[in-house]
């Protein structure tokens, strides 16, 4: 289905590359094209970049014809070895590896709309809202400066980590101190 996405490389963490899908405008509508940057779900420990990517496929063509670039990219997945932060490090470093090609590809950092589902969704919301320069990545990639945030799209992530009637609705307790370095709150 997208036989002209380009496979690149992005980051490279304790040995592990860490890949994204580039898939160009169709349709050339900008000098340079704004972005598109799907985030995948699956329980911050599952999943993978092309699983969204073919979730939102009607909406990535679309948006592609109508000048958009579109970036599926894979993370570091939740693990006793990789924390939250990790994560949205490697979030924010996809977003500086947009700066950086910017010429290359010909894209818009300032135009970037974050896009999810599930745990995606709610990586997707915190991308577009929480402040780079808390989450230092890659020395090769571009600075925090220099992209901005258009919008972000949340497909049924989470946005509430509280206990709701004295249960956590969003995932598995044993996930908490990997996502929140915090113990599970019991009432």
């Amino acid at each position: 289905m997208w036989e002209d996405a380009l496979t690149e490389i992005y980051s490279i963490k304790n040995g592990v590359s860490l890949e994204l899908l580039y898939l160009p405008p169709t349709r050339l509508l900008y000098d340079h094209a704004p972005v598109l940057l799907s985030i995948h779900g699956g329980g911050w420990e599952g999943g993978k970049k092309i699983d969204e990517l073919n979730g939102i496929a009607q909406a990535a063509t679309i948006l592609r014809q109508n000048g958009f670039a579109v970036i599926a990219a894979d993370y570091r997945l939740l693990s006793a070895d990789v924390r939250f932060d990790d994560i949205m490090q490697d979030c924010f470093d996809v977003c500086r590896w947009i700066v950086k090609n910017k010429e290359r590809h010909q894209l818009d950092p300032c135009r970037i709309v974050t896009c999810g589902g599930s745990a995606g969704g709610h990586l997707a919301l915190l991308t577009a809202m929480l402040n780079p320069a808390d989450y230092p990545g890659d020395p090769t990639l571009a600075s925090g400066e220099g992209f901005r945030f258009a919008g972000m799209i949340n497909l049924y992530g989470p946005t509430e980590c509280r206990p709701i009637n004295g249960r956590y609705i969003f995932c598995d307790q044993n996930k908490y101190p990997y996502l929140f370095d915090a113990e599970f709150e019991k009432e």
